[in-house]
């Protein structure tokens, strides 16, 4: 049997399957993420933690940003995929 290989795009909704994971555990919410992951998904508990580090690494870096601009701000974020932060 040949293992399940992903290509580029099955990477992006994955890691979005991983965010939906961790919301349903309760480790963070996001309003948006059950529009692009409507079903119930349960990964491990690393899976969970590591994608929890993630989440707030960039809410912590982007949040204290916005509050230090003086005036307007655009982020521009490369490589994200179907990230909900935007969103949010």
């Amino acid at each position: 049997m040949e293992p399940y290989q992903f290509s580029v795009k099955d990477t992006n909704l994955e890691a979005l399957r991983a965010k939906k994971s961790a919301i349903e555990c309760g480790y963070m919410k996001d309003a948006f993420v059950d529009y692009f992951v409507p079903e119930h998904i349960q990964k491990e508990i690393l899976m969970h933690r590591g994608y929890w580090s993630r989440f707030w690494c960039f809410n912590s870096i982007t949040s204290n940003f916005l509050k230090n601009v003086k005036g307007k701000a655009q982020i521009l974020s490369l490589g994200c995929g179907l990230d909900t932060m935007p969103y949010n």
